[in-house]
């Protein structure tokens, strides 16, 4: 029985997470020939609905293999030291953060068809729908299945080697899959070092999910003064 995702695993699990949401959108009828908003409105729906198709599969490949949870962070132990450390690493890189995005945007503007589509909605005077569905793909569907991918198969797969590089390389794979939003996977990458940290002091995913919730709200937020977009 294996004790650590396997290489094999871990490409299931992030063809599975690039799979599910454009299956989704087709299943929700999406195309070019819809309104803007609507479309923008239809993707945040099928990427809500991805969320349960690439946890679902993940978890039953893992069960398949025989391959504990907990060996990607999954597990019940340390959960208030987990929050806690999801809540202080957040509060250490926001500033770090948020400095580095406002530096970028200035340096290198960004030219049409590379504004993310969420913050498009946040900026076009959204309707309370909008809001409920940014909330709920960007806060909370978001942070569990992508902490999933990245935290708990890429770098439990890179610490094989030894823990910076696993958090590198784990963050650098974060910012390349935003990469249609450039240049915001730039800052991504200091998110990816963030969440990165906070997983590989606690080895809960909990941790990185806390901290990339408490992210993403903070800037839903300052995305609807139309300053900066979610990650």
């Amino acid at each position: 029985m294996p004790d650590r995702p396997t290489l094999p695993f871990v490409l299931f699990g992030f063809v599975v997470f690039m799979l599910a949401p454009p299956i989704a959108a087709v299943s929700l009828g999406i195309h070019a020939d819809l309104p803007k908003e609507e479309r923008g409105r239809l993707a945040l729906y099928a990427a809500i609905a991805s969320g349960p198709l690439v946890v679902g599969a993940i978890l039953a490949a893992a069960s398949f293999q025989r391959l504990p949870w907990w060996s990607f962070g999954l597990h019940r132990a340390g959960l208030s030291h987990a929050i806690l450390e999801g809540f202080r690493v957040c509060v250490e890189w926001m500033p770090i953060v948020l400095c580095t995005n406002g530096i970028v945007r200035i340096l290198i503007p960004k030219q049409d068809g590379q504004t993310h589509v969420l913050e498009e909605l946040l900026l076009d005077n959204p309707s309370r729908e909008i809001v409920f569905l940014a909330v709920a793909a960007a806060a909370v569907q978001a942070p569990i299945v992508e902490e999933l991918v990245f935290r708990g198969l890429f770098q439990t797969w890179f610490n094989r080697f030894t823990a910076w590089p696993a958090i590198w390389c784990a963050a650098m794979i974060f910012a390349f899959v935003h990469s249609s939003a450039w240049p915001d996977p730039i800052p991504l990458v200091l998110v990816g070092i963030m969440l990165g940290l906070a997983y590989q002091r606690t080895r809960n995913l909990l941790a990185p999910i806390v901290a990339h919730s408490l992210f993403n709200s903070t800037m839903i937020v300052v995305a609807l003064s139309g300053l900066v977009k979610p990650a």
